[in-house]
């Protein structure tokens, strides 16, 4: 049964899990066949239970996936089945795939090169130009970003990678006609646009706590890897980090402050081996085959590129340590404006700043 209208009124019948409706799929072409199947084939698929629901409630579940068809229509909205070709490989391998996904926007990019980066919502100055910097540096370098549209790191790693060209996923614990957080429906627009958003969950699904754990396992199952930025010890993020090794997918974590609660997460993480990242080639020596594709990359070929008043800084720095106060005076910057540009280029891995307030190109 490879019919998205049969998958989406087994949807409605709960208790029934996704390997459940998986197998049933690959048995039934419909749910008058499965009704009309004799107990020795449908005993080990489904109880009676739930088949004595469906044949009482056939007519119920059947109007129920006609709106959600029709929704998807009016939404511009595609529901593709685990048994479509544009269903992507990656997401497949896993062992609780959703039977059905609700995707809007450029489908072709859910068979790209992933990685996805999350962390928390929370996040300081410091989480979000790290998230952009790797979403950018990634999407430079032709690897479409996944994350989950939340507040924080997410919305910058979405943000950056279409700042940078690429494209982005973002997979949402609710309905696809529903924008959470609320604040973000130009980001969703956008995404539209340059990516595509992707939940399993049909229309009308309110966001509540429940969904998003779940979620996570489309993240990182859609992803070569997950990148952990700033993810304190109860943070969402960690859970990604988890079903992303369960799924036999590389997981990398960002150093932070010490001092920074929000690091918690990330540094026990590193402690448990997940690979310590601080530049975006890191992250292509470590996917298996990622690297041969770019033998001559170096790490200046993969780092984002510098904005210009990053390079009015670059221009005057040698490979000498360099006081600030000499930058700024060469520059004609104020102190506050270079210690900010420099944070950024250190951050995509141009600069170093060591003790007493210098600097030097690295």
């Amino acid at each position: 049964m490879d019919n998205v209208r049969e998958i989406l009124a087994l949807y409605q019948i709960q208790g029934l899990g996704y390997v459940s409706i998986l197998k049933i799929m690959q048995q039934f072409k419909s749910l008058n066949e499965l009704l009309d199947s004799n107990e020795t084939k449908t005993d080990e698929l489904i109880s009676k239970k739930h088949l004595i629901y469906i044949k009482k409630s056939i007519i119920e579940l059947d109007k129920f996936a006609q709106k959600q068809l029709e929704q998807a229509e009016k939404l511009g909205v595609r529901i593709i089945s685990y048994y479509d070709k544009e269903y992507p490989n990656l997401l497949k391998e896993i062992y609780d795939a959703p039977p059905l996904l609700f995707i809007k926007g450029n489908f072709s990019i859910l068979n790209n090169k992933t990685i996805a980066i999350v962390g928390t919502r929370l996040a300081s100055d410091y989480g979000l130009k790290t998230a952009g910097y790797f979403a950018g540096g990634l999407a430079e370098n032709g690897v479409t970003v996944v994350s989950g549209m939340a507040r924080g790191v997410d919305s910058a790693a979405h943000k950056s990678a279409i700042e940078a060209g690429g494209s982005t996923i973002a997979v949402v614990g609710c309905g696809l006609d529903i924008v959470y957080p609320p604040e973000n429906k130009n980001l969703k627009s956008r995404i539209e646009e340059h990516g595509v958003m992707v939940s399993e969950l049909p229309f009308g699904t309110e966001p509540l706590a429940h969904n998003f754990p779940r979620r996570n396992r489309i993240i990182s199952g859609l992803s070569y890897g997950t990148i952990v930025i700033e993810a304190g010890m109860k943070s969402g993020a960690l859970i990604t980090a988890q079903t992303s090794i369960d799924q036999g997918r590389e997981v990398f974590a960002v150093p932070g402050s010490i001092y920074n609660k929000r690091t918690k997460g990330t540094h026990y993480l590193i402690r448990q081996g997940a690979v310590l990242v601080e530049d975006v080639s890191q992250v292509f020596m470590e996917i298996p085959g990622w690297i041969q594709n770019k033998q001559s990359l170096t790490e200046e070929e993969i780092r984002s590129p510098l904005s210009e008043k990053e390079k009015a800084l670059w221009d005057v720095m040698n490979y000498e340590p360099m006081h600030i106060d000499s930058i700024t005076e060469t520059t004609g910057t104020n102190i506050s404006n270079a210690l900010s540009v420099l944070l950024s280029m250190e951050l995509k891995g141009y600069v170093k700043q060591l003790s007493g307030m210098m600097f030097i190109k690295v």
